[in-house]
């Protein structure tokens, strides 16, 4: 929904809505992944947790099966978006122009010191789950704390408005990064390829949604639906020759081996999942990718220093006629 008011001069009138979301707020505790298997639980892993806290919010938005609805100054402003059930609660809400309190908590629940990049952005979320404008482009900062120490890290920004922030939901990532890794390479991936079906611990296919909900090879079984929506990681190893799968990777003709596996991360990512046998053929799965911001590792190759990600969601309702005067009005009192 686009809205010329908004860009005009009374950004202040735009609302933010921040939230730590049902998988991105509170608590939690993830540790180094291996490439194309489970942690790894070696002495010198890294364990950390990540609490996410917000303040200095003007008041309330309320998601849930209906729409959005924005509670400020004692009134009630409505938007027909309706989000998956994941992201739908009571959320502090915030004005465009004016600072986000976020506050990062981060413990060490390793056995040793743990020295990482501490990296926040933030997105526009799109009712499909996928990122739309960027509102915070990435920033790091180095992080160390004592074994079994914890630490705070003030990650408020004033969230402005941008050129194609959409109204709605948006996100807010906080990952923690090996200092000496690179969690993104920055890939525009677009096509779709053919999925092998074989089911061994090292080429499994392997979907990860945004909420870290997973499809894999035994999902796919005779009359499994697919999956259209946004995706945060696949690990997969492709079917038949390169020039079988038709992918493009910033803007050029990206061959596959089918004697590597692959995998594919980004926050940016949408997949469309399909049987091309109606559903009735092991052999017959396919994947379209549409990413930017992505990191790509082919089997051999170093994995990406992720220690951890953790999300949380904030939004920038824009408003038309009377709704938006209405708020204007309270504003200049």
């Amino acid at each position: 929904m686009k809205n010329h008011f908004c860009r005009a001069s009374v950004m202040a009138a735009l609302l933010f809505a921040l939230v730590a979301s049902a998988y991105g707020g509170g608590a939690g505790r993830i540790v180094r992944e291996r490439k194309g298997g489970g942690p790894d639980e070696s002495p010198g892993a890294i364990e950390l947790a990540i609490d996410v806290a917000f303040s200095k919010q003007v008041g309330e938005t309320v998601t849930d099966q209906n729409g959005t609805f924005y509670h400020v100054f004692g009134m009630v402003f409505y938007e027909d978006l309706v989000y998956p059930p994941q992201y739908w609660g009571v959320f502090p809400l915030y004005f465009f122009g004016e600072e986000v309190g976020i506050n990062v908590n981060v413990a060490n629940l390793s056995a040793q010191k743990a020295a990482f990049l501490l990296r926040c952005a933030a997105y526009c979320l799109r009712t499909d789950g996928s990122n739309g404008a960027q509102l915070l482009a990435p920033t790091d900062r180095v992080v160390a704390i004592a074994k079994n120490g914890s630490a705070n890290i003030d990650s408020s920004f004033v969230a402005g408005y941008v050129e194609g922030a959409e109204s709605g939901l948006d996100r807010f990532i906080v990952k923690a990064l090996d200092q000496n890794g690179s969690e993104s390479d920055g890939h525009v991936i677009g096509g779709e390829l053919l999925l092998n079906p074989a089911n061994n611990s090292d080429m499994e296919f392997t979907l990860t949604l945004p909420d870290d909900s997973t499809i894999t090879h035994d999902d796919l079984q005779d009359g499994y639906p697919g999956y259209a929506g946004a995706a945060v990681a696949i690990h997969f190893k492709p079917k038949g020759n390169g020039n079988q799968n038709a992918l493009i990777v910033d803007g050029q003709s990206y061959p596959l081996s089918n004697a590597e596996t692959y995998d594919f991360l980004s926050d940016s990512m949408t997949v469309n999942l399909y049987n091309a046998g109606n559903g009735n053929t092991m052999g017959q799965w396919w994947i379209a990718v549409d990413a930017t911001d992505a990191t790509i590792i082919c089997s051999g190759e170093e994995a990406p220093g992720l220690i951890m990600s953790k999300e949380a969601i904030f939004c920038p309702p824009e408003y038309n006629g009377e709704a938006m005067q209405a708020v204007e009005n309270v504003l200049a009192q």
